[in-house]
């Protein structure tokens, strides 16, 4: 009687070893898959195994580009064959200032008609050796004056546009009000005449350029 209820009491204990260890079992794989798949909050200091392997980080945003520098109003340039110093304005016209300044000399009150003609030959000789050693294209007055005066491809001015020397119809004037006569001699000459005090050509008074 005591050895059946001692072999009774043996098996009963076996058997709950056996359901806690299951249940410990069962419980650990719990616990493991409830770790792999819980997520962690954006900003936690606790990452999830499964946020860290399949989601992508951010990448950082690029800098933006600096600002370009501010294009400069007058733009000098490297220094004319003969010297001088060129400068590009608001407009575009590539201008000589001290060319510039010895053009609004032209009709000085104070001045001579001889010094006038000076002026445009000084004028059209720099402008000519920008144009490969030749005079400005055309033979009228307004011709040439628009391109002294920058219309040409280089965007040149060895006069300015709104000097009071010329008309509303873009030609040159002398001190009297008579549009200058312009005579090509040569590719390389140009004859610059004033007609004087009388206001017409080919008078005792004319006064022409010395070439």
């Amino acid at each position: 009687m005591s050895h059946a209820a001692t072999s009774l009491t043996l098996s009963g204990s076996g058997r709950v070893a056996v359901a806690g260890a299951f249940g410990l079992a069962l419980l650990g794989g719990v616990a493991t898959i409830w770790l792999l798949t819980r997520h962690v909050p954006d900003g936690s200091a606790q990452t999830s195994v499964f946020r860290d392997t399949f989601t992508p980080r951010p990448t950082a945003s690029p800098l933006p580009a600096p600002p370009l520098p501010a294009t400069p109003v007058l733009a000098k340039a490297a220094p004319h064959i003969d010297g001088r110093i060129l400068a590009t304005r608001k407009d575009g016209l590539v201008v000589v200032p001290d060319l510039a300044a010895e053009a609004a000399e032209l009709n000085a009150k104070e001045s001579t008609i001889q010094r006038d003609l000076e002026i445009l030959e000084t004028l059209v000789g720099f402008f000519r050796s920008f144009q490969y050693g030749e005079n400005p294209f055309g033979g009228e007055n307004d011709e040439i004056v628009a391109q002294l005066s920058g219309r040409n491809p280089r965007n040149l001015a060895v006069i300015l546009p709104e000097s009071p020397s010329i008309d509303s119809r873009g030609r040159l004037l002398d001190r009297w009000g008579t549009p200058f006569h312009f005579h090509p001699v040569t590719h390389e000459v140009l004859e610059i005449t004033s007609a004087g005090p009388d206001g017409k050509l080919w008078t005792a008074d004319d006064v022409k350029s010395v070439p």
